[in-house]
């Protein structure tokens, strides 16, 4: 059986984005980033919803251009080579060596249904 590793950025008080919904706080200095990388070293799969997925894939493909910071250059290439798993009812295809998975039903009804015959 694989392990989830679950990585996110948040502040101190367990916030992840500032009060109007913005993620431009988080600063990823050389502590940060070596640590950032030497969970990726372990990582074979890389998981993301579909607001996350948007993010990174809009980002990561061209990252070294964007922001040639050292972090950009060591991750963008792991980013791009790594197979990707996208979790969404809406999107349906992406590029970058993604598969899309959707629930077998998108229906509120049924999501209600199903959460409470599971207590």
């Amino acid at each position: 059986m694989r392990k989830i590793m679950y990585y996110v950025h948040q502040s101190l008080d367990g916030f992840v984005e500032g009060p109007n919904g913005e993620f431009d706080w988080a600063q990823l200095g050389p502590e940060l980033g070596a640590y950032s990388m030497s969970l990726t070293e372990r990582a074979d799969l890389f998981l993301y919803g579909r607001t996350v997925w948007e993010l990174m894939s809009s980002y990561w493909p061209n990252a070294e251009a964007m922001n040639p910071d050292q972090h950009a250059i060591e991750f963008a290439p792991v980013w791009r080579r790594t197979p990707k798993l996208g979790l969404s009812t809406t999107l349906r295809s992406a590029d970058w060596n993604t598969r899309i998975i959707a629930p077998p039903t998108s229906s509120p009804r049924s999501r209600s249904s199903r959460a409470r015959t599971s207590c």
